[in-house]
């Protein structure tokens, strides 16, 4: 029997004009399916959010000779590496990278828990190698000539196959050559001993340039004022500082509101001393600054710079922003000075 409401409903109708249930079952399981999938959503989210609050999480990997390194991360990046490059049970190396690249790296040569070789480097990664024979955490340059110089600080004798070794697994961690463990880092925030230095203030106006072209400053709609610091940390120590909340302000105007985002910094002054040309010691303070800016899709990129500061007189340094890709992206004036 023809019916005009199985034309309107597109569905057939039983002889007592009632649609059949069938025909509802797959908007049923439509609907299951959708409540199925928003349910599978809700708990993906709080299992991340609660990943999120967990705090630093660790790797760690063995090689065959004992020799262990493992990797220190929180929020999406890499803290810190140490190594047990020797295999003895006691950290020798520790590399504070920036991205892909070493911002520090720091080796403990005679077992005694402090680092006593330090390399400092700069985004284009060329570095500095300066020792702490002493242990007072003030760095020196090597004395003697420049080739003098390199040859001690050359990867020769036990810092320098310490180090090598350490790099050798680092480009090996997470590869069939190291097994996984699952023991804890050794080490927490500094992985060596240091003497408490004499605490330094700087404050930063940091400014991101989008084109990563100082000139382009000239247009007042491109570049991003994230905002001015001021920081504190104790010389030869250094303090990792938490994400701190920021303002992305792209329009001048301010007709169009800021992004809301996110600055972790990592702070390391240190007092380097080096050998003047009329046989005395020259007294220097070298700042090194690594961080990452975060505001969800719009941003999450990495910077670092080392610069050697003249007392109290502000310091300008352009320094190159990259993607977690290792490219360059934009560029962040940074406004230096000793406070």
């Amino acid at each position: 029997m023809w019916s005009p409401g199985a034309v309107f409903f597109n569905r057939p109708l039983d002889p007592k004009g009632r649609r059949l249930l069938r025909s509802a079952r797959p908007a049923n399981r439509r609907r299951k399916l959708k409540y199925g999938q928003t349910i599978g959503l809700l708990v993906v989210a709080c299992l991340a959010l609660a990943a999120a609050d967990d705090g630093p999480v660790t790797q760690a990997w063995q090689a065959a000779d004992g020799a262990r390194y493992w990797r220190v991360s929180a929020d999406g990046r890499t803290l810190w590496e140490l190594a047990d490059a020797d295999g003895d049970g006691k950290v020798d190396v520790a590399i504070f990278p920036s991205g892909d690249r070493y911002a520090r790296v720091e080796i403990d040569t005679d077992a005694d828990g402090a680092a006593d070789r330090v390399y400092l480097f700069q985004p284009d990664g060329a570095a500095a190698g300066y020792l702490d024979a002493n242990g007072d955490g003030v760095l020196e340059t090597p004395s003697g000539t420049r080739s003098e110089r390199e040859a001690t600080l050359r990867e020769i004798g036990r810092g320098g196959k310490l180090f090598k070794k350490a790099l050798e697994m680092r480009l090996l961690a997470g590869g069939a050559e190291l097994r996984a463990s699952d023991e804890p880092a050794p080490a927490a925030w500094p992985p060596f001993s240091r003497p408490a230095g004499e605490e330094l203030s700087f404050e930063l106006r940091l400014t991101l340039i989008p084109v990563g072209d100082a000139a382009m400053l000239q247009r007042q709609d491109d570049p991003i004022f994230l905002g001015q610091f001021v920081f504190a940390a104790r010389a030869g120590v250094g303090r990792s500082f938490g994400a701190r909340p920021i303002a992305l302000r792209t329009d001048p105007s301010e007709q169009i509101a800021p992004l809301a985002g996110r600055l972790a910094v990592d702070l390391y002054p240190v007092w380097v001393t080096e050998p003047a040309a009329d046989g005395s010691t020259a007294k220097k303070l070298i700042l090194q600054l690594s961080g990452r800016l975060d505001a969800g899709r719009a941003l999450d990129e990495q910077f670092f710079l080392t610069e050697t500061l003249a007392d109290f007189r502000p310091a300008t340094i352009t320094v190159p922003v990259r993607d977690f890709a290792g490219r360059v992206t934009k560029s962040l004036l940074v406004e230096v000075r000793r406070k």
